[in-house]
């Protein structure tokens, strides 16, 4: 029985499936548990760079000084980011690098560090050679100003990261990503939404609310000619008259 538990836990990190990997674990899987090529559980997550299923590891037991074959840690599964935040081309690669940036600070927290063949290598010895982990960094190519479309100024950047932050309904990401003042706050993804728009199609009221008390354009029309007025639930609706009416 652990050894099939021990297999759907590793199978269910590979999935991304949260609720399956607290399933396995609570069957009696091993958080250690290692695959054919040595690499435990933990190494798994935090290669596909899933914060969620990093933590509940951690939380359960799974040790961050453990090392595969080649003798790196989980904190060297990382494939951080080659580029800064300007050269961010999507939604998606914008959330990768920042669930990246904060597995590296989680990890760092809990007490993972690098391994010694690792240290030696970044001092100048000569490295021990090792299979690459994950795919290879690309080369960041020349950062290039927002483009400027028939509707407005398409997302880059950190404008992205907002665009993911909304999507998740992370309130207090979208709090900070706004805080940070380089953002747009009324910049197209590539349908030509606003991040107000996807606010209000996903029905996050506090989010929405966010968003217009920090300049977002409820009159900005998309690609179709929708407006987030257009898409908003009665809840919603309520929310803009309120808005309106009182500036808040």
């Amino acid at each position: 029985m652990p050894h099939d538990a021990n297999r759907e836990l590793l199978d269910a990190v590979a999935r991304g499936e949260l609720k399956d990997v607290q399933r396995a674990v609570e069957a009696g899987a091993d958080v250690n548990a290692r695959d054919g090529r040595g690499e435990t559980v933990l190494m798994r997550a935090v290669r596909r760079a899933d914060s969620e299923i990093v933590q509940c590891l951690v939380e359960h037991g799974a040790d961050v000084a453990a090392q595969d074959r080649a003798g790196r840690t989980a904190l060297e599964y990382l494939t951080f980011p080659p580029e800064p935040p300007e050269h961010w081309e999507n939604e998606h690669e914008a959330w990768t690098h920042s669930e990246e940036s904060y597995i590296a600070a989680y990890l760092a927290r809990v007490g993972a560090t690098r391994s010694r063949a690792t240290t030696r290598a970044r001092a100048g010895a000569p490295p021990t050679p090792e299979p690459a982990v994950g795919p290879a960094p690309r080369s960041a190519p020349p950062a290039q100003p927002p483009s400027e479309g028939p509707h407005g100024r398409r997302a880059s950047g950190l404008d992205w990261l907002l665009f993911a932050a909304i999507q998740r309904g992370a309130l207090a990401d979208v709090e900070g990503i706004l805080a940070t003042d380089k953002v747009n706050i009324n910049a197209r993804d590539d349908g030509g939404w606003t991040p107000l728009m996807r606010a209000t199609a996903l029905d996050d009221l506090e989010i929405l609310r966010l968003l217009l008390k920090n300049g977002a354009d409820p009159t900005i029309k998309a690609e179709d000619g929708v407006t987030a007025l257009g898409l908003a639930s009665p809840q919603a609706k309520a929310v803009f008259r309120e808005f309106l009416r009182t500036g808040r």
